[in-house]
């Protein structure tokens, strides 16, 4: 190991294992007997991560949790460091009185390649000037399915801790799967004991299992359903997590407390979908917003749109906890990160517009949003500096125009780093155009804005994000954007005279047939579906059929509730497809229970193909003017239908509903022209063709069959039924020239 320093080397500190699980407190003051180095900061000019890497404090180099392969399970961390190897980090000690520093040193779970992998070495280093350094300890090789080791290290009279993970090879490729972590890195004092205690009120998943078995499937009310609530909650974010948040500090406690006591914040909460980065970070941001604006979910005053206040802020405070998980960014600039404290108060005040008599955004829309729909506000990709500075400027400068084309050119010659637009000189001409010092926008080299690309214009993407966030600060309403062929577009949403979501295509071009994800849509879509690995082709159009079940929100929440069911009976087919079918009487449109009814099927060798058709048809008639959620769900079942018969009669069922929805109009569907747009487009991808026929060539009055039928043929009569019609027609087929002879058809 190459090293700059001179090190003096000494005894191996002892080394001792402690009980592996998920620890934490607050940021602790030097009285305290521990204190957690990700709290306290390291010298960042002694300090450093491998190239292209930074240390990371409390997450991996992913900016997720904290993994260890501890007694041969993965065991996440909420406090640590991660400083990818070579990589060192130093800390100046001298304030701080601790005895010992303690860590569970190993490779991030993540990294489980073991091509061309050389593996991490770890040596932990004291001093006491900061320049020649005593090593305390050096380990052995770790890689990624290593077991997690414990350390505690004397650092007693010690200036200065040094960690270093090493690369453990010279050559150019071995850094390749070194994220070196230091889980639960703290220091102690030698009467320091960890706390071993639970937290009472969060309980384990079996023990949530055990007393809703109790009371089989009854009806989801009362205690039994908090039970249940709390149990999927607990098993989204883990036991072991949640006891060290909750031990962490006060203000996750009682955070954790109100979620998991108050039935219906708790349902909101778990309805309003996954979170887009960690349900850990979830929690963490839920506690920053609970603590500050605790006050707000008191006030039941009402809006003159007949809307609770506290019902209001409730939504916006978990939507935000939801969608600020993960890093939501001003799409101008990826370094400019919204808060989500900052963002709530925003549209906090713009829903009140104090001092205004008229309403800044859409109010009565914008409160009548569930938590799912609001958080497709909450995420725009805009920086919380230019929020309230786009909504005036649209309001007053543009008279409300939405069209991106009213702000920006379209054009490829887009220099947005020149000097004019960040000089002193120009300030004021800036300033008097776009009232950059009323609403306080930064005005510097390397912090681009808005207004910039308004001077400059802009291609489809920075014209659609442009119009997506129009649609967020102006009118406080959910928008993103969506992919076409080398082409950017947005959707925004509206309400129907009826209250029912819509949405909408911005910068269009190539229709819903043809629109995929991107953006927030490419990390998760609304209910989450639509982004599995049964989807195919451009399947942003999924959040129609998302939003037909948001429209129906009291059926959405319930069968999702019911749906909680199936993880605690998932080794109970029987109940399984009760749970499934209940859910789908409770709400028809739901693609949680298709898809699970249809995973389901999958699993059981004794369904038959007549059970796998039925299905198809149960599925195809639901979702008729939803034709991709459909043809996604069919082409599942499509392998199991493997006959003529039945192979032939799915083709004709799923073609035929394309057609049907091909035809859509708003008698069926509030989004006719997409479904049209969507089906058209699968029409193109479905092979239809089961025989041809022609009057003259080499088969000549022959019907000639689709190539994927012929592996059934054979020279014998075969009886294919039509399953709609229960007419069937007697064809003798020729191997040779694969085509029918005769065809007669009868009652």
């Amino acid at each position: 190991m190459g090293k700059k320093l001179k090190i003096v080397l000494s005894a191996l500190a002892l080394c001792l294992l402690f009980t592996h699980k998920i620890y934490a407190s607050e940021s602790q003051p030097a009285s305290k007997n521990y204190t957690y180095l990700s709290d306290i900061s390291y010298d960042k000019d002694k300090s450093f991560a491998a190239s292209g890497h930074s240390i990371h404090l409390d997450e991996n180099d992913s900016n997720q949790m904290i993994t260890l392969k501890v007694n041969e399970k993965s065991q996440p961390y909420i406090k640590g460091l991660c400083a990818w190897a070579t990589s060192e980090i130093v800390y100046d000690l001298k304030d701080y009185d601790y005895d010992y520093f303690t860590a569970d040193l190993g490779v991030d779970i993540s990294e489980q390649c073991t091509y061309f992998n050389t593996g991490v070495r770890f040596y932990i280093y004291t001093s006491d000037d900061g320049e020649e350094w005593t090593e305390k300890y050096n380990s052995s090789t770790f890689y990624g399915g290593s077991e997690a080791k414990s350390v505690k290290v004397d650092i007693k009279n010690a200036k200065y801790l040094k960690l270093t993970a090493d690369d453990n090879s010279d050559n150019w490729w071995s850094a390749w799967y070194d994220e070196a972590v230091y889980a639960n890195a703290k220091l102690i004092k030698e009467d320091y004991k960890e706390d071993t205690s639970d937290i009472a009120e969060i309980k384990t998943v079996d023990t949530y299992d055990q007393q809703l078995k109790q009371n089989d499937l009854q009806e989801i009310t009362g205690d039994y359903e908090l039970t249940l609530l709390q149990r999927q909650f607990v098993k989204s974010v883990g036991y072991e997590i949640l006891q060290a948040l909750a031990k962490y500090s006060d203000e996750y406690k009682d955070t954790i407390s109100w979620l998991m006591n108050d039935k219906e914040t708790l349902r909101l909460y778990l309805a309003g979908g996954k979170p887009e980065g960690s349900y850990l970070n979830s929690v963490k941001v839920l506690s920053r917003l609970y603590t500050t604006y605790k006050t707000d979910l008191a006030n039941d005053n009402i809006t003159s749109h007949g809307t609770k206040y506290s019902d209001l802020y409730r939504k916006m405070i978990l939507s935000l906890s939801l969608t600020a998980s993960g890093k939501n960014y001003f799409f101008f600039d990826g370094t400019q990160v919204s808060d989500p404290v900052t963002r709530y108060q925003i549209y906090k005040d713009l829903h009140l517009h104090k001092g205004q008599d008229q309403e800044l955004i859409e109010n009565e829309i914008f409160e009548s949003l569930t938590v799912e729909e609001m958080r497709f506000v909450m995420n725009t990709i805009i920086d919380d500096e230019e929020i309230v500075w786009l909504n005036h400027y649209v309001r007053n400068d543009k008279n409300g125009a939405t069209s991106p084309y009213s702000y920006i050119k379209y054009t490829s010659g887009y220099e947005y780093t020149k000097d004019q637009y960040y000089s002193e000189e120009n300030y004021d001409k800036w300033d008097e155009k776009y009232h950059l010092s009323k609403y306080n926008i930064p005005y510097k080299k390397g912090n681009p804005k808005l207004w910039i690309m308004f001077e400059e214009g802009a291609v489809c993407g920075g014209l659609s994000k442009t119009g997506s966030c129009i649609w967020g600060t102006y009118k406080g309403l959910p928008n993103t954007c969506i992919s076409q062929p080398a082409h950017c577009a947005f959707i925004y949403y509206t309400q129907d005279s009826n209250g029912n979501g819509i949405w909408n295509l911005g910068n269009n071009v190539s229709g819903w047939g043809k629109s995929g994800k991107t953006e927030h849509l490419n990390t998760r879509t609304m209910n989450d579906w639509g982004s599995g690995s049964y989807t195919s082709g451009w399947n942003a159009n999924y959040i129609l059929l998302a939003q037909a079940a948001q429209n129906e929100y009291d059926s959405y929440e319930k069968a999702e509730e019911i749906l909680m069911l199936a993880d605690i009976y998932k080794d109970d087919d029987e109940k399984l497809e009760s749970i499934y079918r209940k859910a789908l009487k409770t709400e028809k449109l739901n693609f949680d229970a298709w898809l699970g009814l249809v995973n389901l099927y999958e699993k059981d060798d004794q369904k038959t193909e007549e059970e796998y058709y039925a299905l198809a048809k149960e599925i195809a008639e639901t979702y008729t003017y939803y034709p991709h959620p459909m043809y996604d769900l069919l082409n599942l079942i499509k392998s199991h239908l493997t006959s003529t018969t039945y192979s032939t009669s799915f083709t004709l069922l799923q073609t035929n509903t394309l057609k049907t929805a091909a035809k859509a109009t708003d008698k069926e569907s509030i989004q006719a022209s997409a479904v049209r747009e969507v089906a058209n487009q699968l029409l193109g991808n479905v092979d239809v063709e089961i025989a041809s026929f022609s009057f003259d060539g080499d088969h000549a009055g022959e019907i000639i069959l689709s190539r994927r039928y012929r592996r059934c043929m054979g020279l014998q009569l075969r009886w294919w039924k039509n399953m709609d019609t229960d007419r069937e027609t007697q064809c003798k087929i020729n191997r040779k020239r694969n085509c029918i002879h005769h065809i007669r058809e009868g009652n």
